[in-house]
């Protein structure tokens, strides 16, 4: 049994029924306290009905929805720290939930569906592999900061998984996979197959992987999170398996890491020279971290729509 109390009345309850269950039961009646923050209006303030700054819950639930509130307020939960609560910090919460929302119509706009029969070790293409990394780092992280109580850590890692890995990166990397047209000249056979098999890995790993950020996110905001499941065609909410999962992510984690630093460097260095976002140059790519030709071959595309270049070459 756990008890789940404020820190204001840790003897006034807590200590109590410990010393009452010792004398009438001779026995310690639980064997953990989570001992939380205390709820606090946006100035810091203790809620009291004389001053007039308690804000109600419910009212909170009709404006945002339950699971805002929810998130917002597991979000904050650090030990050792009191909630400063307010509209704009449940806002916060609804905009993360609403981006998880358009996450799975995103999928749903490019066909993509659950599939149980998918096994995550089948997976091959570097870009798949990458966000499948991702989402096993982030359900064990999520574990193992459900089991120490820091549902703070919790929400954050899920945040950064959806918000970052899944929709800064993975959807954007995806988007020309999924929008290649089939070619219609009479050698186009190899290729259209080629492109057929990668938009379908691309649509499994993706509904795969948003399920899976759905599934960790349940415990916290299960009402949209039950919706949003059932949208991809997932009926039922487990926590997921990840631990068989052992495929070797260093060579993808190796190339979509930079992948990712050339794309930050040609934007940083845009906004350094005070360049329009859409303005276009040649970019060199040295070094010896991949092999630069394959690289280019495999990810000009993207990092031309991404980051705004017209060509990359190696010397």
């Amino acid at each position: 049994m756990i008890v789940v109390t404020g820190f204001d009345i840790i003897f006034f309850w807590v200590s109590r029924m410990i010393m009452m269950s010792m004398y009438a039961m001779k026995e310690v009646p639980f064997k953990e306290v989570y001992i939380h923050g205390l709820v606090r209006d946006k100035h810091g303030n203790k809620m009291s009905k004389s001053r007039g700054n308690v804000i109600d819950p419910l009212v909170l639930c009709d404006k945002y929805g339950a699971d805002a509130v929810r998130y917002t307020l597991a979000y904050m939960s650090s030990p050792g720290r009191d909630l400063k609560m307010s509209d704009q910090v449940v806002e916060t919460g609804r905009n993360f939930l609403t981006k998880l929302w358009n996450v799975v119509r995103f999928a749903q706009m490019n066909g993509c569906v659950y599939n149980e029969s998918f096994n995550p070790n089948d997976v091959t293409h570097p870009l798949n592999k990458w966000i499948i990394s991702e989402v096993k780092k982030t359900v064990l992280a999520v574990e193992e900061a459900f089991k120490n109580y820091r549902f703070d850590d919790a929400a954050r890692f899920i945040y950064q998984g959806v918000w970052n890995s899944l929709c800064d990166w993975y959807m954007e990397f995806v988007k020309p996979i999924l929008q290649q047209s089939a070619l219609t000249n009479e050698n186009a056979e190899g290729y259209n197959l080629r492109t057929t098999l990668l938009k379908k890995d691309v649509r499994d790993t993706m509904a795969w992987a948003v399920i899976q950020f759905i599934r960790i996110l349940y415990p916290i905001a299960p009402f949209i999170s039950k919706k949003l499941s059932g949208e991809l065609g997932a009926v039922d909410i487990v926590w997921p398996e990840v631990d068989d999962i052992n495929l070797n992510f260093s060579d993808s984690e190796k190339e979509i890491g930079l992948l990712k630093e050339i794309i930050t460097a040609v934007r940083s260095l845009k906004q350094s020279f005070h360049m329009l976002p859409n303005e276009k140059f040649d970019v060199v790519l040295e070094g010896s971290k991949v092999d630069a030709q394959r690289f280019i071959e495999n990810y000009k595309e993207i990092i031309s729509r991404m980051a705004g270049v017209t060509f990359v070459n190696n010397l």
